[in-house]
């Protein structure tokens, strides 16, 4: 039987640089972003294809879909929003403002949340409430002004979690025109408007990658999503059967999903290949996960497990699962990866399903710079300062001033120059900014005035 799992050894391995998109996907996403920008509420309804039907739905009937779902399914959907929320409201605790002691004063920062945001929810034909759930709550919990949906999925489940998640509308639209209209906004016959979006967020096929890329000059993205990546790292104490559906769960994305399972044991790796051939046998030969598997799984033989580290480090997952006690006790070693899953009874399915962590998260190895999706996505760093008079604050200015003048910036000396005289406060001599440092610099005609 072919192997299911291509042999390979680390040092055939090479450190991603896959594209999210090509040249051809680029030059089509941006005609149908010029098509957005130009032509507006009409080029969507064309793009939609909802001629006669809603293109949007407002925060009434977000409710009304919400209404109409079976008990059962709003429970779970009630449950799964609860677990969401409370992770991102424990993560935007770790973070707060910062007040600190400087030379000369305090300063510090503020944590701010955009005004509005877009939340790209790609369905493929399929509801996914758990994305929109996942992508809308923690934006809530920054305390984002404003929070739309753009998912070309209407259905109740889609308009419920939109509900139960807080967002103020839905765009009845996926693909680039959505995250056109998301960065650009778009005003409605109707008087509905959609607005301007600050940031755009979620994961997508290459043309929706293509399309933040694009818009990403004016409007702030989280990442550029590409092919979907798991490295599972297992010892020989892990259980073949759930490394096997752990591997066949990350290719339920189709085949623009890879996976690869290192371990130090190469009998493992034939008892793995024997379940996965098993639970293969259950899955039509059509079904992506099959195809995925299939088509971009692959196997890591390392001398020892430690070694794994190393592996990990340079494929950068986008989730790494560690299964064995041997494999989660390196647990703290790996420093590149968007998500890790660690034991057997974590399988990395519950994050794509609301555990409590986010399922958008980069890949083609951008996880070695680059931060999953989180609450934080959506706040801002605003930095402050508050100088008091005093010898700290003139030691401070004359270093500023000589920087300055170092530098030819006329303008801040002067500014600085009038911060270091007349304090009655301070004792002691006061630093004198000599004009005479200051370097010639050519007139001009304008009335600028230096900067």
């Amino acid at each position: 039987m072919k192997p299911l799992l291509i042999r390979t050894s680390p040092d055939d391995l090479v450190a991603p640089a896959r594209e999210p998109f090509d040249g051809q996907t680029l030059a089509d996403a941006r005609a149908i972003v010029d098509g957005v920008r130009e032509g507006g509420e009409s080029t969507l309804r064309a793009q939609a294809d909802r001629a006669d039907a809603p293109l949007v739905f407002d925060a009434d009937a977000l409710e009304a879909g919400l209404q109409r779902l079976p008990s059962e399914v709003r429970a779970v959907l009630e449950r799964t929003a609860r677990r969401i929320e409370s992770f991102a409201r424990d993560q935007r605790a770790a973070f707060g403002p910062l007040d600190a002691t400087i030379a000369g004063g305090r300063g510090g920062h503020r944590l701010l949340p955009v005004g509005t945001a877009g939340c790209y929810v790609e369905s493929a034909g399929t509801p996914r409430p758990s994305a929109v759930l996942m992508t809308v709550i923690p934006a809530r919990v920054a305390r984002v002004g404003r929070v739309w949906v753009a998912c070309d999925d209407v259905s109740d489940l889609t308009l419920a979690a939109a509900a139960l998640a807080g967002a103020d509308g839905l765009l009845a639209l996926g693909g680039p025109g959505a995250i056109a209209a998301l960065a650009t906004g778009v005003r409605l016959a109707d008087g509905v408007e959609l607005p301007r979006c600050d940031l755009v967020v979620g994961a997508g096929g290459p043309l929706v990658s293509a399309a933040k890329y694009i818009v990403s000059t004016t409007t702030a993205i989280d990442s550029l999503t590409g092919v979907r990546e798991l490295v599972l790292v297992a010892d020989r104490s892990a259980d073949p059967v759930l490394v096997a559906s752990d591997l066949l769960a990350h290719g339920d994305g189709g085949i623009d999903a890879a996976v690869t399972l290192v371990t130090h044991d190469a009998e493992f790796i034939d008892a793995v290949e024997r379940a996965l051939a098993i639970q293969l046998d259950e899955l039509p030969v059509s079904d992506p996960a099959a195809s995925a598997v299939r088509l971009q799984g692959r196997a890591v033989l390392v001398g020892r497990l430690d070694a794994a580290v190393a592996v990990c480090d340079m494929l950068a997952p986008e989730h790494l699962c560690l299964h064995g006690q041997a494999a989660e006790d390196l647990a703290t070693d790996f420093t590149a990866f968007g998500a890790m899953s660690l034991g057997a009874t974590s399988p990395r399915a519950l994050i794509d399903h609301g555990a409590g962590p986010n399922p958008v998260l980069p890949t083609g190895g951008a996880a070695r710079y680059a931060s999953g999706l989180s609450v934080l996505t959506f706040m801002r760093v605003a930095t402050w300062l508050r100088m008091h008079p005093g010898r700290g604050l003139d030691e401070v200015v004359g270093d500023a001033a000589a920087l300055a003048r170092i530098e030819g910036r006329e303008g801040h000396v002067r500014a600085l120059e009038r911060r270091a005289v007349g304090d009655a406060a301070h004792d002691g001599p006061r630093p004198q900014l000599q004009p005479e440092a200051r370097p010639e610099r050519a007139r001009t005609t304008t009335a600028v005035a230096d900067s």
